[in-house]
């Protein structure tokens, strides 16, 4: 069994890449023949993919990938078997969008999704919003994983808490791919302000529902492929986990217009690093949120957008709540990002 010890060996393939967009930034977390140990790095192609880690599921589901969209860029970290736990230690302090686990057996061990929620859940305290992909598989237990998805809404005593906003639970129905993979590299490849559903796949389907059973799994949380006559294969549904009717957490296109608004501040406030903390300082902060704000509404992905911003002197903090309705509701949703001036 490889050794637990994390391994810096140059690549002569990795040196000075570019690094890759906001809300392009997905991870690909599995196992692989070769590479370094629980290193993010960033594969531009299968060319660079091969030479480092030459071959196994990293690759694999990279192939999957670029099913969708040939010119897909990815994170690739390779870890041992099923420990994932050491893949949420690295990644905490690593800037990304979208995580894939391959192989992670959803709903065997409910103490792994819970590591994840907690993960996902310190990333947003942060001030970034990740999202994971999960494959499930037809002859799972879906009345367990229903009850599972069910568990992460909850009143905490101050507000219901939708966790299931970190996770698409994706039914693995594709021959030949991984479709928890496919319907990955699909979102990652669309701008927040489009919607993955009836978007054309080029993809076989081993299994398929009823009308009837789809709805049954987008009240369930669970995305699912289905057959069009229009457009030949498609996502049926693209359901975060959650499952409280009419929630704007549900969607995971409103959750990519969240995410990209908070992690593009989150990028922008990086100049405001080690400045000193007084009011021209918030009246720039200020200024970047209103540019961002209205950048968005200039892109049709909010309707409107409002702000509060929290400063704490003390401990060289800076909170910010935002408020804002996304295009594809006429719900507000709320979002989080902070700025650690002294970092």
């Amino acid at each position: 069994m490889p050794s637990p010890t994390i391994e810096y060996t140059p690549y002569e393939f990795i040196e000075n890449l570019p690094s890759l967009s906001i809300g392009k930034r997905i991870v690909i977390v599995g196992e692989s023949h070769d590479g370094p140990y629980y290193e993010p790095i960033i594969v531009h192609n299968m060319k660079v993919a091969e030479g480092i880690y030459q071959y196994g599921p990293l690759l694999e589901r990279y192939r999957d990938a670029l099913q969708v969209d040939d010119s897909i860029e990815v994170i690739f970290l390779r870890i041992e078997e099923n420990r994932f736990d050491k893949a949420y230690q690295v990644l905490l302090s690593y800037t990304f969008d979208l995580i894939y686990f391959d192989n992670f057996n959803f709903g065997k061990s409910e103490e792994d999704i819970q590591k994840y929620l907690d993960f996902a859940g310190e990333k947003e305290y942060q001030g970034e919003l990740v999202h994971g992909f999960f494959s499930i598989e037809p002859h799972d237990d879906l009345d367990k994983i229903n009850s599972i998805i069910s568990s992460f809404t909850f009143d905490n005593s101050i507000d219901i808490q939708e966790m299931g906003k970190y996770i698409s639970l994706v039914l693995n129905q594709t021959s030949g791919y991984v479709g928890a993979m496919i319907y990955a590299a699909l979102v990652t490849s669309l701008n927040p302000e489009v919607s993955p559903v009836n978007k054309q796949l080029d993809i076989y389907l081993h299994t398929e529902y009823t009308k009837n059973e789809l709805l049954q799994f987008q009240k369930q949380g669970i995305v699912a492929f289905r057959s069009s006559i229009l457009n030949g294969n498609v996502i049926s549904n693209a359901t975060c986990a959650v499952q409280t009717p009419g929630s704007v957490h549900k969607s995971i296109s409103n959750f990519r217009i969240s995410q990209h608004l908070i992690n593009e501040l989150s990028n922008v406030f990086h100049n405001e690093i080690g400045e000193v903390q007084n009011e021209i300082q918030i009246n720039r902060i200020q200024a970047l949120i209103e540019e961002k704000l209205q950048d968005f509404i200039d892109l049709n992905r909010i309707r409107q957008g409002d702000y509060t911003i929290i400063a704490n002197n003390i401990q060289g903090e800076i909170n910010i709540e935002l408020e804002f309705v996304p295009i594809f509701t006429t719900s507000t949703m709320t979002g989080h990002t902070k700025l650690n001036i002294y970092r």
